[in-house]
């Protein structure tokens, strides 16, 4: 019989073999495997126990590093919040935005390699949006995440010289993410170039001529 740790113990088990991971890795592993979990199961799918089943870790890993499903959740939103921001910085970093039209390039390519690298991913992200409509523990979560984007985008328009650029990142977020939930549901052939880039060069094309003085 296996003995069972009531805190992390810091081990996975599989096929025999027994890998050590540091805490932030083992942490970081199981918000990785909560994520595929939601993605391909669905959020009602998620438990400590099948949590614990999928990341290959006894059930004390879980319940040690979680208090409950919500925190389970709760952190998954913020892994999401967290990547999206290094790979969104990154891109801006690569390509200096001084127009609309460097911003629509960023943005269109950053979501283009995501819907086909990893669409299971994209599908949590929404399942978690989703679940918050529901579940108040996990809002403040998602307006977090929210307030980053909308930062990150208005400092990008603001450097393309758009004027309220605030206001516009706000109108982006939703453009955003209605695309690519319908997009999900109703998959469109090359969304990038069929879809997704003339919706934003539609919506933007009046911004660039409200260049700040």
């Amino acid at each position: 019989m296996a003995l069972v740790h009531l805190g992390d113990p810091g081990v996975t088990h599989g096929r025999g073999k027994v890998a050590r991971r540091s805490k932030g890795e083992r942490f970081q592993h199981m918000i990785s495997v909560a994520i595929k979990i939601i993605g391909e199961e669905g959020v009602d799918a998620l438990s400590h126990r099948r949590l614990a089943e999928r990341a290959n870790v006894p059930l004390g890993s879980t319940t040690y590093w979680f208090k409950s499903r919500d925190d389970i959740l709760t952190q998954a939103l913020a892994r999401f919040a967290a990547d999206e921001s290094v790979a969104l910085e990154h891109g801006f970093a690569s390509l200096r935005v001084s127009t609309v039209d460097d911003l629509i390039d960023v943005l269109a390519g950053y979501i283009a390699r995501i819907e086909v690298e990893d669409r299971g991913r994209l599908v949590a992200h929404y399942a978690l949006f989703q679940e918050a409509s529901r579940n108040p523990t996990l809002r403040k979560a998602l307006h977090d995440w929210t307030e980053q984007w909308v930062t990150l985008l208005a400092e990008q328009l603001a450097h393309a010289g758009v004027k309220d650029s605030q206001r516009h990142a706000r109108v982006l977020m939703p453009l955003l993410d209605g695309l690519l939930i319908n997009h999900l549901a109703d998959p469109v052939d090359d969304f990038g170039e069929e879809v997704l880039r003339p919706a934003l060069r539609l919506v933007c094309s009046g911004w660039s001529a409200s260049r700040s003085d």
